[in-house]
This record gives structure tokens, sequence and C-alpha cells, in this order.
């Protein structure tokens, strides 16, 4: 997943990276800097308000980024922010087969699982090898600048440290939203002239050294009542179909007579290997 793109790569201005396990107090600004930036509806998966709040705390915050800009005397802005979890129950010579159609959600409630039973799992020799990135956010300000390729360069790193063997991303194609009436698949095989893929940050992941593996079919899941997606999106939802929506690389399914919504994201999985 990602909110900005890369274009024509800039100068960095200079930036610290700091992790939210040594920097507690940045949570909270974090939070409110991602949903400031992602489309509303992004900010409603069920796994992620159950869950999120799990993710930053403890021994998980240490693979969650922030990017910040010193003002001096002013303070730190924060112009960036990259989240990751532990993924246990794949391995990466069996990437393609293991990682799941529910990409995202699953990344999740796998590593909350696996925390709240770590005892056992240590016991049973099941320390995860692979960690999935859920997210990079960056600034308006800031795209462009090749902030995005360093935030996912800091998290294999610090992930490489943590002894991962490969990190997997449940990809968001920025480009996706201009394009929804071919199908995610189609879109995502699409290649530029010179060989490399068409989308942006697709293209960005492999010019780092991905590989892409697979589509990850139902990777974030959000349901709601007309009224909460009609408040969310903006638009209004008359007769029962499929619409698509702002922000979205999926239609939205709409039930009238229920008063019922859901859209079901794909994502693009990929993985860097980390040697």
């Amino acid at each position: 997943m990602k909110k900005s793109h890369q274009s024509k790569e800039q100068t960095i201005p200079e930036i610290n990276f700091v992790s939210l396990f040594l920097r507690s107090d940045l949570k909270s600004p974090a939070n409110e800097f991602i949903h400031d930036l992602w489309p509303a509806f992004m900010m409603h998966s069920k796994v992620s308000m159950d869950n999120w709040s799990k993710i930053i705390s403890g021994d998980l915050a240490k693979y969650h980024i922030v990017a910040l800009k010193n003002n001096g005397v002013s303070g730190e802005t924060i112009v960036g922010v990259a989240s990751a979890v532990p993924l246990p129950g794949v391995e990466i010579d069996q990437a393609a087969a293991m990682l799941p159609d529910e990409g995202w959600d699953e990344a999740v409630l796998r590593s909350v699982n696996y925390f709240n039973n770590l005892d056992q799992a240590k016991k049973n020799d099941m320390d995860p090898s692979i960690i999935c990135a859920l997210s990079v956010t960056v600034s308006p300000n800031y795209r462009s600048t090749g902030l995005a390729a360093k935030l996912i360069a800091e998290l294999c790193q610090i992930s490489k440290k943590a002894r991962f063997k490969a990190m997997a991303v449940p990809l968001r194609p920025t480009k996706r939203t201009q394009y929804p009436l071919q199908s995610f698949e189609e879109y995502c095989s699409w290649q530029r002239e010179d060989g490399l893929p068409f989308d942006p940050w697709i293209r960005t992941h492999v010019k780092l050294g991905a590989k892409i593996v697979k589509v990850a079919a139902r990777s974030m899941v959000i349901d709601g009542s007309l009224f909460e997606w009609q408040d969310w999106t903006n638009l209004r939802f008359l007769k029962s179909g499929q619409y698509w929506i702002p922000g979205g690389l999926a239609p939205l399914v709409v039930d009238v007579e229920q008063s019922r919504a859901r859209y079901a994201e794909p994502n693009l999985w990929i993985i860097h290997k980390l040697h």
C-alpha cells in the first residue's frame, strides 16, 4: 500500500528516520498523518481498527519508521511513515503458494496472533522468516523526491538486521485508480517500452530489486452501511450494484435493500529478498 508515487528523481532533503519503538511520542502524530492522506474509507477496515494499536506497540513498534524533517527551533515535522509486521507461516522459497489471498488483513491478523502466543511460537521454533510492509505514506510536499523508496530501504535495513530473509509487500498500485475499466491483473501486467512496470509504485519496488509474486485478491475488506459509505466517499448509492469510488482499486458492491456495501481491495504481492 502507498499514498504517493515516484516520477523524476530529485534530491531528498535532509531527513531523520526513527522508529516508534524509540519515539513512542510520535504514535498519535504518525496516525494522524496517515489518516489525513489516505482515502477516508481505508481507515475503516475492521482488521485495522481492531489491531492497529497492537501492531504499533511493544516490540512490533520497531518496524514502524517515521521520517522527520528538523525545523530547528520550531521542532520536527513528519514527512513520511512506513509500517511493517512479521508475517508467520510463509517461507521465501514457497512464497507464491503461501502468501495469502487475504493479503494485508491476513498479515496483520497473523502477526498479532503470533505475538499473542509468542512463548508457544518460540517453543515450537516458529520464528517468522518474512516481514510484511503494510504501507508507505509520504507528505505531498515530499513526493517525487525519492523519499518513498528511502523509507522502503529503511524497512529493508531494519528487517535484515532483525534476521528476516525477505520482505513481502501487498502493494497498492498508485495509478490503478485512473484505469478502472481494466482488470486489476491486467493493469498490474502493463509495462513501459523499457520493460519496466507501467505503474510508478510497482516500478519503484522492481528497481529496488523486488520480484512480483501474485495478486492478493481480497487484501483488505471493508464493510459498512450505505450511510457510512456515502459519508466516506461523498457519493449517493440509489440502486444495488457495483460503483467505482474515488481512491478505490476495485468496485464497491452495494446492496440497497440491506442498506450495506462491501469493498474488497486487491493488492499485488511482491517480495524483496534481504541479503
